[in-house]
């Protein structure tokens, strides 16, 4: 009995060191490279392909010495380098915060589970027919064929799982601004209606989009004050009465999305499609096409610039290169990151710049916004919510005092969202902060296509530079390229 077993163990333990060890290190090399996803479904490919390769061929490797046990040791490879690894890693990964030990538990019980299942069931199942007291497995080659159909539902089911690769695990749970899930409103009182977004979150949007405009257009008012608003489709979908009003009341309106998405995480062709709904929905509401843009989140890429230039919008309102005077927009600026694994020679480079376009950018600042230090957001851990407004208004007075002082002529952006600033505490900081400014000579309320008219007016674009095309010119010719100035 001693021999037996030691033979045994020492024939799984050549197995494993042959396939299951080589294939758990391959994936500590490739898991971070080639992903979790492609690493799981070409496991289960590879193993549903053993399976049915030892189970309908089973009687004739067992004729050729060696076959039967090689296909056996790439089944304990493919194991490993494939779902034995990432069914224990993504369920780590991929679930909310709130839910994701949990959630990880019952996945690792699931696992445990079906090993009893296979023992159990497919430990009998294999010695079918086999007489009495015998120790042959008439039945293993049938196991095998059912094992491939498991493993090509193993296959199927990847499809459900999203890529977790290099991603932290606020970013997978939506925790970070500027990741997919995470949208705590737009400059328009935008939310979010997906189904993992509680009551909390639409509620907010609704607050923003009737109660939070309609104080601010009659702050607006009182003080005679034309405004620019960046309104996602959605918003003027969902809140007409409310659009109409903005309208209506003399303020100007620019784009900024449909859903107030992300456009580095789209293609061209999403935000292609994205530009001409909200082109189109803005122009026919207004009467005349929108001028300028607002990318959300801040984040623009290079290919969207030009798209939006391509439509004939004139000016930006999302980049922060300076922050009181408005220039002509630089796109597709390139600098090498660090990369720990290299020599430094690899990224101590230079910035190389970008191509330079007569897209005239009206500077924006996280400084002057008022959603980081006065929304709450739950699950968002840099939410405040409660900063005092005097501390919010001394730090917007000083940046006016110091432009003030310096420049003879400068722009001073505030963002402000309805949601936010629909307050009463911070109507109250913005009417005190209206006030204070209108006590300097010189100081004039414009709105931001005013301040891109009078730029232009006095600075003409570099020599080179793409400029924007006639408003909607993409619209009558979808292959149109941008002249140089």
């Amino acid at each position: 009995m001693y021999e037996v077993f030691r033979r045994n163990a020492v024939g799984n333990l050549i197995l494993v060191c042959a396939g299951a060890i080589p294939g758990y290190w391959v994936t500590v090399f490739t898991v971070d490279t080639i992903g979790r996803k492609t690493i799981q479904f070409m496991g289960f490919t590879m193993l549903t392909i053993l399976f049915v390769v030892i189970g309908f061929a089973y009687d004739k490797l067992l004729k050729h010495n060696g076959a039967l046990l090689a296909l056996y040791v790439l089944a304990q490879f493919f194991f490993n380098f494939g779902p034995n690894a990432t069914t224990f890693i993504v369920p780590g990964e991929c679930f909310p915060t709130r839910y994701r030990s949990t959630s990880h538990g019952i996945s690792a019980a699931s696992g445990k589970i079906g090993a009893i299942i296979a023992q159990v069931v497919f430990g009998p199942l294999r010695q079918r027919g086999a007489p009495p007291g015998s120790t042959e497995s008439p039945w293993l080659n049938h196991v095998m064929e059912i094992f491939a159909l498991f493993m090509l539902c193993g296959l199927f089911t990847t499809f459900l799982i999203p890529e977790t690769k290099r991603k932290t695990l606020e970013e997978l749970a939506g925790e970070v601004p500027g990741t997919a899930n995470y949208d705590p409103g737009s400059r328009s009182g935008a939310y979010k209606t997906n189904s993992d977004l509680d009551n909390g979150s639409a509620e907010m949007g609704i607050f923003a989009g009737t109660v939070g405009v309609r104080r601010l257009l009659k702050m607006f008012d009182k003080y005679n004050i034309k405004t620019t608003w960046f309104i996602p489709g959605h918003s003027l979908d969902t809140f007409r009465e409310e659009c109409e009003m903005i309208r209506d009341a003399g303020h100007e309106i620019g784009l900024h999305g449909y859903s107030h998405e992300n456009p580095t995480k789209m293609n061209l062709e999403q935000q292609h499609a994205i530009m001409d709904k909200t082109y189109k929905q803005l122009r026919d509401f207004c009467g005349k096409p929108p001028r300028g843009v607002v990318a959300p989140w801040w984040e623009s890429s290079k290919e969207g610039a030009e798209l939006m230039m391509k439509y004939g919008v004139e000016y930006d309102h999302s980049f922060s290169h300076h922050d009181c005077l408005p220039y002509y927009l630089r796109v597709g600026d390139t600098w090498t990151k660090i990369d720990y694994s290299k020599h430094p020679s690899h990224w101590m480079k230079p910035l190389e710049p970008g191509t330079e376009t007569g897209f005239v950018e009206i500077p924006s600042s996280w400084s002057q916004d008022d959603l980081p230090p006065m929304l709450f957001i739950k699950n968002a851990p840099n939410s405040h919510g409660w900063v005092n407004t005097r501390d919010v208004a001394d730090l917007w007075r000083d940046r006016f005092d110091y432009f003030y002082r310096e420049y003879d002529d400068f722009c001073y952006t505030v963002t402000i969202h309805p949601d936010v600033s629909g307050q009463p505490q911070v109507i109250l900081m913005l009417e005190r902060l209206i006030e204070y400014i209108n006590t300097h000579d010189g100081v004039e309320w414009v709105k931001m296509e005013d301040i891109c008219d009078d730029f232009k007016m006095k600075n003409r674009p570099v020599k080179g530079a793409l400029l924007p095309a006639e408003h909607g010119a993409i619209l009558e010719n979808p292959d149109i390229e941008l002249q140089k100035a």
